[in-house]
């Protein structure tokens, strides 16, 4: 597959002129809106999760996971964003975790979610984020199927995951960490839901923040390693 041009744009919400032709959602951190083209509504649950945070990897503003709520997490809709019956998809943010198994402690099964398309009956059940200062992948569920070398906490890494048809890549700070033609096809029965989700205990939360989340889908993706924009994300 060839491989797209590495282009960088500054943060902030005022970009979506410069998103990438195949970008479907975009929420830079500094509000809960999508600037991308579909200009979906956003639906926040958390009565103390908030936006426009000043610990920001590109100062305009993260969203603040802080963990007091039971749940925290927002979603676009009724949106399922990774669907492995596409072409391709392309997910990737800025994220800097806190705290690596949410409001239960340091329980090794627990994590720091940044993507949940969990149903738990679904074959496919699908969870991404932190986990024991590893990034990883669990479908179905409990089974590992792409993970990171070891994180820190307090650091802002770029995070990227995507899906070119045949198979799924990590992404860790522009560097492939991991790939694999065996993961089964994620759930599509549930809508994504970023920082946490609604069929998932309070230990399953983000601690951290998030900013310049991105998802595109039907273009070309990454296949290599690339330089992300240390001020927002890269097409």
């Amino acid at each position: 597959m060839m491989q797209q041009m590495l282009v960088g744009y500054g943060g902030g919400s005022n970009i979506a002129d410069g998103l990438p032709s195949s970008a479907v959602f975009y929420a830079a951190g500094d509000a809960f809106t999508d600037t991308g083209p579909n200009g979906y509504t956003i639906t926040k649950v958390g009565s103390n999760f908030s936006a426009g945070n000043s610990t920001s990897k590109s100062g305009n503003g993260s969203f603040d996971f802080n963990g007091t709520d039971g749940d925290q997490y927002f979603y676009a809709g009724s949106n399922v964003f990774l669907n492995d019956s596409l072409s391709s998809w392309q997910f990737q943010c800025w994220a800097r975790y806190t705290n690596t198994s949410g409001n239960a402690g340091n329980v090794s099964s627990d994590m720091g979610i940044l993507i949940d398309q969990y149903v738990g009956s679904d074959p496919g059940r699908f969870l991404f984020g932190f986990q024991s200062d590893l990034l990883v992948t669990r479908i179905p569920g409990g089974t590992v199927t792409l993970t990171s070398g070891t994180l820190s906490n307090g650091t802002w890494y770029h995070i990227m995951l995507n899906w070119d048809g045949s198979t799924h890549r990590l992404f860790v700070g522009g560097s492939l960490v991991d790939s694999t033609t065996t993961q089964p096809a994620i759930c599509t029965i549930k809508r994504t839901e970023f920082g946490g989700g609604s069929n998932l205990s309070g230990s399953y939360n983000l601690h951290g923040y998030m900013e310049h989340v991105l998802v595109e889908q039907g273009g070309t993706v990454k296949t290599g390693n690339f330089t992300p924009n240390n001020n927002g994300f890269v097409t």
